[in-house]
């Protein structure tokens, strides 16, 4: 009982001892913050992109596509792991809304069963839960109303086109949802694109296409990769337009719950080269490639751990600043409470007992700093887009853009095992701080420690 007591007694009256507390609480909410936005920046990274491209893409390494896609199509339908599959065309086009400038952009071209393959539809506004007829111009808009007079009959032709919304600049600030006012429905869009003919060149530029959509949704992905720089048309009318007649870009693959990813892809690699051979391809031709989710963007994900990695180490390091505290100041504590320790061992407290009074403190120490350290991130964690927007209102300083960093908010979800090993190595590294100390203290023996006072 003694213990719990002085332990208690120290941590009220020695205020020497709450620059540790204060140590130990700073590290804790610094490695909870940076690991929470990395990794929160490096789970979200996966969730869309595994969400705007599916499980498996099978792709050509240029822009000019592959033929036979209807036959993969066919093939992966008869295989069991393969829930759904849609082709995608992409390519780049220069972009003009209304009377603005034009801008390049990138285009995608899809078919209204992608909601099958990824979660694209998910980000739409207006059409979230249509099932067909993504693109189809809406019926409450009198578009001939708002053309000059020589084009009012062509004007219900035009197709329909979803934009991303940083394209179009609807996008506000971190975390807001994007304004979208009812004329941006009534301002005719120009798009205009270079055909790639089969051989890889690109045709003459007089011979560039131009057609007019409306737009008729947005796309809201929450990465500013995809809102700021691609619209969508139908896959029938981008096919036409760019001259890929039988081609396509590339086709992704949702697969069954419970599949196995990399079992269904040598599986799909072995059908597509099957295809391609049967229709008098060679190897040299080029197959398409077929490639997870996680292959596509090895590369890239594998950068962001490395960094993740490194930074890690570096707070570690710089963690160890706090052990080093502690140790300084249990040393002082006990060069200064000799007295104490005396009384303690002449009344009968054992070696054991002295140390684990120390040992004890320093746990306590490490369990109230890790706690405040916890909450203290999570507070931070959860209004870090709150804060960015008030340090950028109020120092004119923006530290976070999506432009550069993808997504159109700084992650703010804490992971609860991340959180659990961090504060756990802070009680543990506490306890580490104060062993030598702890140690001190019960090698003093009762006489020396009260002849010393």
């Amino acid at each position: 009982m003694y213990k719990y007591l002085l332990i208690l007694r120290y941590l009220r009256k020695r205020r020497i001892a709450w620059w540790s507390l204060a140590a130990v609480t700073l590290c804790t909410t610094m490695v909870l913050v940076v690991f929470s936005v990395m990794g929160g920046w490096l789970r979200q990274y996966r969730e869309v992109y595994r969400g705007m491209s599916g499980d498996i893409a099978i792709r050509s390494d240029g822009w000019t596509g592959f033929e036979h896609y209807e036959k993969v199509l066919g093939r992966l339908r008869e295989d069991p792991d393969v829930q759904a599959a849609t082709p995608v065309i992409q390519t780049f086009a220069l972009f003009r809304i209304g009377r603005g400038s034009p801008r390049g952009i990138q285009v995608w071209g899809l078919r209204d069963d992608v909601r099958e393959v990824n979660r694209w539809a998910e980000s739409l506004h207006l059409r979230k839960d249509r099932r067909s007829g993504l693109f189809d111009l809406r019926d409450d808009i009198a578009y001939r109303d708002y053309v000059p007079p020589g084009l009012a009959e062509f004007a219900d032709r035009w197709d329909g086109m979803i934009v991303g919304v940083g394209v179009v600049g609807l996008r506000r600030g971190l975390k807001q949802e994007p304004r979208r006012p009812e004329v941006l429905y009534r301002l005719p869009v120009r798009l205009t694109l270079l055909p790639i003919n089969p051989g890889g060149s690109i045709v003459d530029v007089k011979d560039k296409v131009e057609a007019s959509f409306w737009v008729v949704d947005d796309s809201h992905t929450q990465a500013g990769i995809y809102d700021a720089n691609v619209v969508y048309v139908a896959f029938d009318k981008l096919q036409k337009m760019l001259d890929m007649e039988g081609r396509t870009s590339q086709v992704q693959v949702r697969l069954r719950s419970g599949a196995d990813l990399y079992a269904a892809r040598d599986r799909i690699e072995k059908m597509v080269s099957a295809v391609f051979l049967e229709e008098g391809f060679g190897l040299e031709d080029g197959i398409p490639r077929v490639q997870t989710w996680m292959e596509a963007n090895a590369e890239f994900i594998g950068a962001v751990e490395r960094e993740r990695l490194m930074v890690t180490i570096l707070f570690g390091i710089i963690s160890v600043v706090a052990i080093v505290l502690i140790f300084c100041i249990f040393y002082m504590i006990v060069k200064e409470k000799t007295r104490d320790i005396g009384i303690l061992k002449s009344v009968g407290a054992s070696d054991a007992g002295v140390a684990g009074v120390f040992v004890g403190y320093g746990a306590a120490l490490g369990i109230v700093g890790a706690a405040a350290g916890l909450l203290l991130g999570w507070l931070i964690v959860r209004n870090i887009n709150e804060l960015h927007d008030w340090v950028a209102r109020t120092f004119n300083v923006e530290i976070y853009r999506a432009e550069t960093y993808i997504f159109d908010s700084i992650p703010s979800r804490m992971d609860p095992t991340e959180a659990a090993v961090i504060v756990t190595i802070a009680v543990v590294a506490s306890v580490a701080g104060s062993l030598i100390p702890a140690w001190m203290a019960a090698r003093m023996q009762p006489v020396e420690s009260l002849r010393s006072e």
